[in-house]
């Protein structure tokens, strides 16, 4: 526990608050890592370097970490129970274990750092895809009639980063990112351009693909080939083949 956190907690409620935050720590990194990762797969363009029957290990991972990320938002923010935690009764908790001059102020913080209507809308939309698509399998519980069952990457970020906001609080001033350092932009940057793992695993299997290695697969024919290629296509094999350290074709 921190210097400016154990000013905060009264001394017979420290050991409590350090097991809760360690809890609520573990699975908001264990969220924003997840949804890092989905990002990063959703982003490569699978479809051009691999047939469909040699994307199965992509789209299992890609399905497992989006039901990952569903899971975990419903968890931390829906889950009901004396023994379920969520960040919202963390946050309650907190504060009933705050030093009794700092309640008022951390109230406060509380109110400015709550869910908007849209925020509630996308919770209660993970809550029913967790409860009738992940966690249970009930396909004759649809949504109401004309609503989306589904949620996108953009849906999910916003998610996660009210989540982290929901958190903030209980921070007591400190600064916090949820990326393991590997991943986080800006412990990266200072170090210069480093390949994190799962951009090295997709460098490779772009690397290893047909359309990247076609020109020396068919050296022969590759000036023919090359013009009945659309300038776009060109384009996106000589982008790749620089990537993965290819001289252009």
């Amino acid at each position: 526990m921190s210097e400016k956190t154990s000013s905060r907690i009264r001394s017979e409620c420290e050991a409590e608050y350090q097991k809760l935050s360690a809890a609520m720590w573990d699975q908001l990194v264990y969220l924003r890592t997840s949804l890092y990762l989905l990002s990063k797969i959703v982003e490569f363009p699978l479809r051009q370097f691999a047939a469909p029957d040699d994307q199965w290990f992509f789209t299992v991972v890609r399905r497992a970490l989006y039901e990952a990320v569903v899971l975990g938002v419903a968890k931390l923010m829906t889950d009901t129970g004396d023994d379920a935690l969520t960040i919202n009764q963390f946050r309650n908790r907190v504060m009933a274990m705050l030093q009794p001059k700092l309640v008022k102020g951390f109230r406060k913080q509380l109110r400015e750092t709550k869910f908007d209507k849209a925020r509630i809308e996308l919770r209660d939309r993970a809550e029913h895809l967790r409860d009738t698509r992940v966690a249970h399998l009930l396909p004759f519980k649809g949504a109401p009639e004309g609503a989306d069952l589904s949620l996108d990457l953009d849906e999910l970020e916003a998610l996660v980063s009210a989540a982290e906001k929901l958190y903030g609080p209980l921070l007591f001033g400190a600064s916090a990112t949820f990326l393991p350092f590997p991943y986080d932009p800006a412990v990266r940057a200072p170090n210069g351009a480093t390949e994190t793992d799962i951009e090295r695993i997709l460098r490779l299997f772009a690397r290893d693909s047909y359309i990247l290695n076609e020109p020396e697969l068919n050296a022969p024919w590759w000036p023919v080939l090359r013009k009945r290629k659309t300038d776009e296509e060109i384009e996106f094999i000589n982008h790749w083949r620089k990537r993965v350290g290819l001289p252009e074709a």
